[in-house]
């Protein structure tokens, strides 16, 4: 092992990824009443009581026929031999065994069954031996009817006949335990894997090709405002890196993709890879379709939180919905918003449902209206409008505003960008056209990012060719809204500003 592995966790894997120690699942299915069905423990067991309890009642059934049959055949003989003379004088006068069975039922009451015993009765029979042994049979035969009917009569006494046969077949069958149950000498078996995570905080990078990675966050350290940065990762010739988020070890990341499709995994379940490293394909952890990509990224604790997912598309829609509709996540994934061909999910945010959004496109419009003003919608609603797009703008992102009294940072392709106070951003009504944000020109590009800050926030840059810039947000000049900003990051000539990520270890 590495010098610093920890072998618990270690352990932990080799119990869930290898045959060192194997689960086997079944579903129970099973015919009732000629209908297939999936039955759980309970269930298969009274199935199995029922059953029992058929067999013996017709076992018992069975029994009490035969012993009365015979009950009947015995009280004939027992008859006959009381008037033995009698009949043998009247068999010896029959010219033919059919004419004698008429005379025995005839002449003394016998059913045919009776006479037919007693003609196939042998001579011995006649001694005082075979006299005891046919009344010692007729009060067995007795007391086995008796008996039987009881048990027809008592569902008690089937099932104490059940557990008779079980125990029998226990006795005749049953062997000794070739397993010890024990109590476990150390804990390690049952702890989860994510009790011997650490828990801190972690940079997650991802790239335009959906390659995702994470480290931690201390290998960035801080730089002054308008550095060059370092480099964050190795991409392929055409691959870009495109997205940075900062999370904990042991929170849920959830994957949203462009088509509106949710899917989730714990952080510390992706592969930790050094910083120039370009991660693994998404498709590695998930199950993403071909045409499918990321389109945003962001962390839970958990779904139990009253909070709410608010998402935003390209083409200026927004859907409110509650974190808790998100629980139960499969790993082909579920909707999370519908959309139609032409647009595709650009935003969401966690939200408490009582904050303020602003939005804002790549032309560098912006709209601020209250939350409360987008109903909670359930997962397969398609959203309503938020902000009016004109000639050819589209949604870029959008962000919650948290703290009135914070500024908002607008970043630009070129590497170009200002804080503005958010109060000059006034509160709107829903699906307006928005105000001006930002001053777009040649020099700055379009509009990439928003972020609400605080003097004391710290910021990752990242550029497409993976450069990363950390810098804190007091060194970002705070101007007007209509102004261009100034330089965020020296940007090579063919190089973008992709992402600016506030570095959060936990939800605010």
């Amino acid at each position: 092992l590495k010098k610093d592995e920890n072998t618990d966790v270690l352990i932990n894997r080799l119990y869930k990824l290898t045959p060192l120690q194997t689960n086997f699942n079944f579903n129970m299915v099973g015919l009732i009443n000629n209908v297939p069905q999936l039955l759980n423990l309970k269930t298969i067991l009274c199935c199995f009581i029922e059953h029992r309890r058929e067999v013996i009642t017709r076992r018992t059934m069975f029994e009490l026929d035969k012993a009365e049959r015979r009950m009947h055949i015995v009280d004939g003989l027992i008859k006959a031999l009381e008037h033995i003379d009698e009949i043998i004088a009247l068999i010896k006068a029959s010219p033919s065994p059919e004419i004698a069975k008429e005379g025995l039922c005839s002449s003394f009451g016998f059913s045919e069954v009776q006479a037919q015993a007693i003609l196939d009765m042998r001579l011995q029979r006649l001694t005082g031996l075979e006299r005891d042994k046919l009344t010692a049979e007729h009060a067995e035969l007795q007391a086995t009817i008796e008996k039987l009917r009881a048990i027809l009569a008592d569902t008690k006494l089937v099932d104490d006949m059940i557990v008779d046969d079980l125990e029998e077949v226990n006795q005749k069958f049953g062997d000794e335990r070739m397993t010890e149950v024990i109590k476990a000498e150390s804990s390690t078996l049952n702890l989860d894997e994510e009790d011997l995570i650490k828990d801190e905080p972690m940079v997650i990078t991802v790239t335009r090709d959906d390659y995702i990675k994470r480290q931690e966050l201390e290998i960035y350290q801080t730089q002054n405002r308008g550095g060059k940065g370092i480099t964050g990762g190795k991409m392929k010739e055409e691959d870009a890196v495109r997205d940075i988020f900062v999370t904990n070890t042991k929170d849920i990341l959830l994957f949203f993709s462009n088509i509106g499709k949710l899917r989730g995994m714990k952080v510390y379940q992706l592969e930790e890879a050094s910083r120039t490293a370009r991660g693994k394909s998404v498709v590695n952890y998930l199950d993403f379709g071909k045409d499918e990509k990321i389109s945003t990224l962001i962390p839970v604790k958990n779904f139990t939180d009253p909070y709410f997912l608010l998402m935003v598309t390209r083409k200026g829609r927004v859907k409110k919905t509650p974190l808790a509709a998100f629980v139960n996540l499969r790993k082909k994934g579920v909707t999370a918003i519908n959309l139609p061909g032409d647009d595709q999910l650009i935003s969401v945010n966690l939200t408490t449902g009582d904050n303020e959004v602003i939005i804002v496109t790549k032309n560098g419009q912006s709209i601020r209206f209250a939350e409360k003003n987008v109903r909670a919608m359930g997962r397969l609603a398609a959203g309503v409008r938020a902000i009016r797009l004109k000639g050819g703008d589209e949604v870029v992102n959008a962000d919650i505003v948290r703290n009135p009294a914070s500024t908002l940072l607008v970043a630009t392709e070129k590497g170009y960008g200002k804080r503005t106070p958010i109060d000059e951003y006034r509160i709107q009504s829903r699906g307006g056209s928005g105000i001006k944000t930002i001053k777009i020109s040649e020099k700055t590009g379009k509009v990439i990012s928003i972020i609400e800050v605080d003097a004391d926030d710290e910021l990752l840059l990242i550029t497409r060719q993976g450069m990363i810039v950390r810098c804190k947000t007091r060194d970002i000049s705070q101007i007007g809204r209509t102004t261009q900003g100034v330089r965020l990051i020296r940007l090579k000539p063919e190089d973008t500003l992709v992402a600016v990520e506030k570095i959060r270890t936990e939800f605010e």
